[in-house]
């Protein structure tokens, strides 16, 4: 929607996870359809609104929240939306190393090392290879301050 209206170019690609779908529009039938009816102007409005509150609520997030908190979140939301249960622990689907978890959280890998070291320690989470296995769901939702 950005750089269709703006004119500017798409300043990054996004990827999916699992089924997506995709409604691809010529630019201009967009903006058509926007400049000529109400109804759809105002979603794409809402739309707006919704991913702005949710990008100020990630803002406030990360600025207040230790790193451990942060982690312990996103592990949580990828443990909701891609894991399996493996004997007695949760393995998540995905290969993350420790650069693709500091990306996903603004940090550093070694601030990342650091936090994945203290959770395996407490018997939280063991990381082997790339792969994350939850030991304790209950503890990381509660660092998680999500319970």
């Amino acid at each position: 929607i950005v750089p269709i209206v703006t004119g500017q170019p798409l300043l990054h690609d996004h990827i999916a996870q699992g089924r997506t779908v995709i409604a691809n529009l010529p630019g201009q039938l967009f903006m058509d359809v926007i400049r000529n009816n109400a109804d759809a102007l105002f979603m794409v409005l809402k739309l707006i609104c919704v991913r702005t509150q949710l990008n100020r609520e990630q803002n406030f997030i990360y600025s207040t929240e230790t790193l451990q908190t942060r982690l312990a979140k996103k592990l949580v939301f990828l443990v909701d939306y891609h894991s399996y249960q493996d004997k007695d622990k949760i393995l998540l689907n995905l290969k993350l190393s420790q650069e693709n978890l500091a990306e996903l959280l603004q940090t550093s890998r070694q601030s990342i090392n650091k936090e994945l070291a203290a959770l395996s320690n407490q018997h939280i989470i063991e990381v082997k290879y790339n792969q994350i296995f939850i030991l304790d769901f209950e503890k990381l939702s509660d660092i998680a301050q999500t319970r």
